[in-house]
């Protein structure tokens, strides 16, 4: 390793996420999010119990299914009020489509 500060490293992959210790960066920055909210609010405890509830639930859904399955899923079940309506994003309770 070259002692120039001015040197970029490339990173071993293209796609490679940016981590934290061990961890992808967005899996471990609700956690610590919430941890240091809780602390302005006087309630660490409550809400990094919630911060790691969504490290592992993130970790779980992403391990076992495709990305944007997360979106597709709200989308599917019309969580998703901030998407535009348009030819390509039907409506998602029509269920039936006709030519």
């Amino acid at each position: 390793m070259s002692d120039n500060p001015y040197q970029y490293r490339m990173p071993k992959r293209v796609n490679e996420p940016l981590t934290l210790i061990l961890w992808p960066m967005h899996y471990v920055l609700m956690p610590i999010m919430c941890f240091g909210f809780g602390i302005l609010i006087n309630k660490p405890m409550e809400l990094l119990t919630f911060g790691l509830f969504w490290f592992f639930s993130l970790k779980y859904t992403e391990e076992r299914y495709s990305r944007g399955f997360i979106l597709h899923f709200l989308w599917w079940h019309g969580a998703l009020p901030f998407l535009k309506k348009s030819k390509y994003i039907p409506d998602p309770y029509s269920r039936e489509f006709f030519q």
